[in-house]
């Protein structure tokens, strides 16, 4: 009831003890991180029916006058809604208290190691080590039964916070490809990157043409180690409320 009719959560990012939560079509909340009370409401500038914002990442990056470190939010969207160049861009905001939100840097994948788009490219920022990570997951296994995604993971320097448009390739990548892999049990939705362990959330759906989710939960990955170190199933604590299958995690 806070935000606009018909859209749903993207994901949520946190810092500095305040949360932000960005919906589809890219409007977004700005909540207290202790009581989750609505501190602001606004409106992204890329705000439309082909945003997502699947994942929201803050910076150690502070611009003049901000309280917030800047903001990176994954635009994602199918192929099938968005054109492809626009499908892999990540968009870098000055947020303020206010809720308004100054577009301050576009980064966009232009490379071809990850090319079989299940939910196009996300982005997230390790704060400990400055990195940021680009990710894209492919459906090896679409069965109700044996549901399974493939994550391919990319790694950057995160680009000078002065570049207000910047095209990765394949080669600007620290290893001039794909990082790491590791297989998920389900659609890839939020996730983070903490000193080089990246925690993802995913979900399946029971029904294929319902949406109707059967699993959530969140796999811990040590990207170093190329190991992983847990996936743990929060079905059980996620009951949806009408009482069809469970919730989803959009956000860490």
């Amino acid at each position: 009831s806070e935000v606009e009719a018909g859209t749903w959560l993207g994901g949520m990012g946190m810092s500095n003890g305040f949360a932000m939560c960005v919906f589809n079509k890219g409007k977004f909340l700005l909540l207290d991180g202790d009581s989750f009370g609505i501190v602001a409401k606004g409106q992204l500038p890329q705000y439309g029916n082909n945003f997502h914002g699947n994942n929201v990442s803050f910076s150690n990056i502070y611009d003049s006058g901000s309280t917030l470190p800047r903001v990176y939010v994954s635009e994602t969207y199918e192929q099938s809604v968005a054109s492809s160049h626009s499908t892999h861009r990540c968009f870098a905001y000055k947020l303020g208290m206010d809720g308004m939100a100054e577009l301050m840097q576009t980064i966009a994948y232009t490379g071809s190691a990850m090319s079989n788009y299940a939910k196009t490219v996300d982005w997230a920022i390790d704060r400990y080590t400055n990195l940021l990570y680009a990710y894209n997951p492919t459906i090896l296994d679409s069965s109700i039964e044996s549901f399974a995604v493939r994550l391919d993971v990319m790694r950057y320097n995160l680009p000078g916070s002065e570049e207000s448009s910047v095209s990765l390739s394949d080669a600007d990548s620290l290893d001039s490809g794909i990082y790491t892999s590791f297989q998920l049990r389900g659609v890839l939705q939020g996730a983070v990157v903490r000193n080089g362990v990246m925690l993802v959330a995913w979900s399946a759906n029971v029904n294929q043409s319902v949406i109707k989710v059967s699993r959530s939960g969140i796999a811990v990955y040590d990207l170093g180690k190329k190991q992983l170190l847990a996936d743990i199933d929060l079905s059980d604590y996620l009951p949806a409320s009408n009482g069809t299958g469970v919730y989803e995690i959009e956000g860490i």
